[in-house]
């Protein structure tokens, strides 16, 4: 989106507000911006002899576009504010920013995509597992639970909501900090703000705490935790003294965490697993 419009003005997309007044875009707009933006790109890609955007039956329209990049943005830590603001719910977002709701968890303003959230992380666990991936933490055996417990697949309104009904399959994937959560209220999550006084029905991802009992770790956060410690070591070799050794711990608390969950992980059994010998390859689904 930020190459979208920092474009000439010609080529600058509409998507999100208006070149004249700086207002939402309305839905015609986007669809507009949207079938311009797909000539420009098949442009582009016929000058390099690269694959287009191939022609869809039913037409890109705003809907279609706002429910394929749902996911993608649900998936960030505080992923519901920001589909709140994709699908116009602005005033959701300055009541929970005001009103201290933000810790809590968002208030669920989108339960589907939460549980779409929640159905992409068990399938992944699963996927995991099943090529021989393990899981570590506090709540590794609950993780694992939870995998086995899911279906695979929500179809319906009524799976959705069941799904979100279920306190025992509630996981999250929180890819910026390397961590999952087999979120439980009940034990009192150090995420959620204990002031709060609306409904604790999902963890806040962007304030996940060490200490929480509710953490786990797969391979792919571990090999997460290793890239870091490595990108860490990389930049210190290049920052003066105080700032080197500040990167250096980091590091070290990175490379700490992969090595407990190599040598703690259990299989979908609940038995511990033999660290792998080459744990950069080691398979995982994801």
């Amino acid at each position: 989106m930020e190459l979208l419009e920092n474009l000439p003005a010609p080529r600058r997309s509409t998507t999100l507000f208006s070149d004249t007044t700086g207002q939402p875009a309305t839905g015609p707009d986007i669809n507009k911006a949207i079938s311009a933006f797909v000539a420009f790109a098949n442009d582009i890609a016929a000058r390099h002899h690269l694959p287009g955007i191939a022609e869809d039956p039913t037409g890109i329209t705003a809907g279609r576009l706002r429910r394929t990049i749902g996911p993608f943005i649900r998936n960030r830590p505080d992923g519901a504010f920001g589909l709140a603001v994709v699908y116009g719910h602005a005033d959701g977002v300055i009541g929970a920013a005001y009103g201290g709701m933000k810790q809590s968890g968002s208030t669920r303003f989108l339960p589907r995509d939460t549980a779409d959230h929640i159905t992409a992380t068990l399938n992944n666990l699963a996927a995991s597992l099943a090529a021989g991936g393990g899981i570590s933490g506090p709540a590794a055996r609950h993780a694992v639970d939870a995998a086995a417990t899911f279906a695979g697949a929500i179809l319906t309104t009524k799976d959705w909501k069941k799904m979100l009904a279920d306190p025992g399959i509630q996981a999250y994937d929180n890819p910026d900090t390397a961590v999952g959560c087999r979120f439980d209220p009940t034990t009192n999550p150090p995420c959620l703000n204990d002031t709060a006084q609306d409904a604790r029905t999902e963890p806040d991802l962007a304030n996940c705490q060490p200490h929480c009992p509710n953490r786990f770790h797969t391979d792919h956060h571990a090999r997460d935790h290793q890239r870091l410690a490595r990108q860490l070591d990389a930049w210190a070799d290049l920052a003066p003294g105080p700032e080197a050794i500040r990167l250096r711990i980091t590091a070290t608390g990175h490379r700490t965490t992969a090595d407990r969950h190599w040598a703690t992980r259990i299989g979908p059994d609940g038995t511990p697993l033999p660290p792998p010998t080459d744990t950069a390859s080691f398979p995982d689904s994801r």
